[in-house]
């Protein structure tokens, strides 16, 4: 034999949330949620448009991100390319040999 349920039991399943003044609405989303959903989007999109190009090409002018570097021919379609560079105070003799 199963005990029968209270209709508070019933309700609390339901995805409503229960009004005693009119009809069952649905439950809503707080603006906490809605803030940090908005936030963590932004940021994301900020990172992909803004950060990441910028990371990918850390220091290098658009003419020096466009040339072929020493060993681009070892891999013939690379997924992924970056250009870095940082300036060096010294003649291309002395840093490479």
């Amino acid at each position: 034999m199963v005990p029968e349920r209270s209709p508070v039991q019933r309700q609390s399943r339901l995805p409503y949330r229960a009004s005693w003044a009119g009809p069952a609405r649905p439950a809503r989303v707080s603006h906490r949620t809605v803030a940090g959903v908005i936030i963590i989007g932004g940021a994301a999109a900020a990172y992909i448009l803004v950060v990441r190009p910028w990371h990918l090409r850390w220091g290098a002018t658009g003419q020096e991100s466009s040339e072929p570097l020493p060993g681009d021919d070892l891999i013939a379609s690379p997924d992924l390319t970056t250009t870095r560079v940082i300036p060096i105070r010294a003649l291309a003799d002395q840093v490479w040999p």
